[in-house]
Formats: structure tokens, C-alpha cells, sequence
């Protein structure tokens, strides 16, 4: 018994992290929807970086954004929708990393739309299991 005891604390510290990392994501580029108002304020480049975080704790391993395109419709490539272009899956960036979706507790997308004129924001939860890198099974619309 007490050998089973040590075997399993020593998976749980091979297991749990020794310290914060962060790993940052390529997931494309985004242009502006009214450049002028930036260009004539001196800006130069309007297209936007957009960015995912993988923030690995002790507690937890959070993913911050998933990317403008959902990863099933980004081709090798590259792939344009609207004015988001991406070129890296999101999954694969993770893989070459050592994580997988599974590996994620939470989940969170930043963003805030206007719909029709009204603002609706997002908020974290976990990320639910089998997780596929998408938007609306990680978050809650307010």
C-alpha cells in the first residue's frame, strides 16, 4: 500500500507543473474594418496580429482565445474568411508543444461584438472535454 501511495504522489508531481509558462500562438491576421481613422492618426500598419495564449500553472492550464477561423476550416495553405487570415491550425501550434485540447481546464475568448448595435461579451468556464477549439462550448454569451 504504501508503495502504490508513493507511485501516485510521484505521478502527480511528474505531472504538475513546477512553474508559469506561457506560450503564445500565431492564429493569423486581422484587417482593420475602417483603416482611415488609423492611418490618419499616423499608423502606418492596420492589419492586426491575432493571438492565442496557453498559460500552463500548477492549478490549471488555461487557453486565452482560440483564433479569428475555427481550426477545421483553415487550410494548409492558408485560408481568408472575411477580413481574418490564418495559416496555422491552432491544434497542430499546441502539438508541437507537447499539449493537446483535452490538456486545457479552462478556456476563454476575450472578445466583444456588436450585433446589430448591441454589445455582447464573453466570460470563462471550463473548457468541456473533447474539447474542439471552438468558441461556443467554452463560453457564455452575456
Amino acid at each position: 500500500m504504501a508503495l502504490l501511495v508513493k507511485l501516485l504522489i510521484a505521478i502527480l508531481v511528474a505531472q504538475t507543473p513546477p512553474s508559469v509558462r506561457l506560450y503564445i500562438f500565431d492564429c493569423g491576421t486581422l484587417k482593420s474594418g475602417n483603416p482611415d481613422v488609423l492611418l490618419q492618426r499616423g499608423v502606418t500598419t492596420t492589419d492586426m496580429s491575432v493571438t492565442a495564449y496557453l498559460i500552463v500553472h500548477p492549478r490549471g492550464t488555461l487557453l486565452w482565445e482560440t483564433g479569428v477561423i475555427p481550426d477545421d476550416l483553415i487550410q494548409p495553405a492558408g485560408t481568408t474568411e472575411a477580413r481574418a487570415t490564418a495559416h496555422k491550425r491552432l491544434q497542430s501550434q499546441l502539438a508541437e508543444i507537447g499539449y493537446k485540447p483535452s490538456d486545457i481546464t479552462i478556456e476563454k475568448v476575450a472578445a466583444v461584438l456588436r450585433v446589430d448595435g448591441h454589445e455582447k461579451s464573453t466570460r470563462c468556464r471550463p473548457a468541456a472535454s473533447g474539447n474542439s477549439m471552438g468558441r461556443e462550448h467554452a463560453c457564455l454569451r452575456i
